[in-house]
């Protein structure tokens, strides 16, 4: 191959896979982009983020070259994976007991997760929360935004706290929901963040994060499960 051809394939400035054939017949994956200055990149093998200009000893013995085309992943497997997640963390953190109880149930039978996948992907939330009513195919669902949360793009929000206390703070944060205790706290981090954490007049221990915008009182809302894993709620 020339230069001139690889060039022409590699449009992006971030890593996408490609499958090189040699000379040989031999074929492997490399990973290529658009660097800043204009010349096609390379990954380093077996690193994420480092990488260097494609140089003609790299490509001299290669014959073709075809972008590695990803298959998109399927709605049931996405909200399947991320419910298992988060019953392990509910499980292992004891709060959130009756969100947890509805994860059960949409886990015991594939037939289920398919049945909501299906509703989310017909007319997005707005079919999945009317079968979650009453009369509905869900009547078991009553946290709709946690199960639409499992479809979407972005499930779970890490806590932002500091890169300094991150690790005083998760500590502290295990210690509350291990000991059950009433927590609070509250700190800026580009946003005005809330934790809390109690026991709920039911017995039940719950978490919540909030990342609002500065001196707004508006923002993002999560459910938090364990110490370091927030499902997104709602925005307001």
């Amino acid at each position: 191959m020339e230069y001139k051809d690889i060039e022409a394939m590699v449009k992006h400035t971030y890593a996408k896979p490609y499958r090189v054939k040699y000379a040989d017949g031999k074929t492997a994956i490399v990973r290529l982009w658009l660097s800043s200055n204009g010349l096609v990149a390379k990954l380093e093998r077996g690193k994420k983020v480092h990488g260097y200009v494609l140089s003609y000893y790299d490509y001299k013995d290669w014959v073709s070259l075809k972008e590695v085309e990803r298959k998109p992943t399927s709605t049931f497997a996405i909200m399947k994976k991320r419910a298992t997640d988060a019953l392990k963390y509910l499980t292992q953190s004891g709060m959130w007991s009756d969100i947890r109880k509805q994860i059960e149930y949409f886990l015991s039978d594939d037939a289920i997760i398919q049945a909501v996948a299906d509703a989310i992907e017909k007319d997005s939330y707005e079919c999945f929360y009317k079968e979650c009513r009453e009369n509905g195919k869900f009547p078991w669902c009553h946290t709709t935004q946690v199960f639409d949360s499992f479809a979407a793009k972005k499930c779970w929000q890490s806590i932002p706290y500091q890169k300094w206390e991150r690790e005083r703070m998760n500590q502290r944060i295990s210690n509350a929901i291990e000991d059950r205790q009433d927590f609070h706290y509250r700190w800026t981090n580009g946003y005005d963040n809330t934790i809390e954490i109690g026991a709920c007049s039911d017995g039940e221990l719950r978490g919540w994060l909030a990342c609002e915008f500065r001196g707004c009182g508006n923002g993002h809302y999560y459910l938090l499960f364990d110490a370091t894993h927030a499902i997104f709620y709602e925005d307001d």
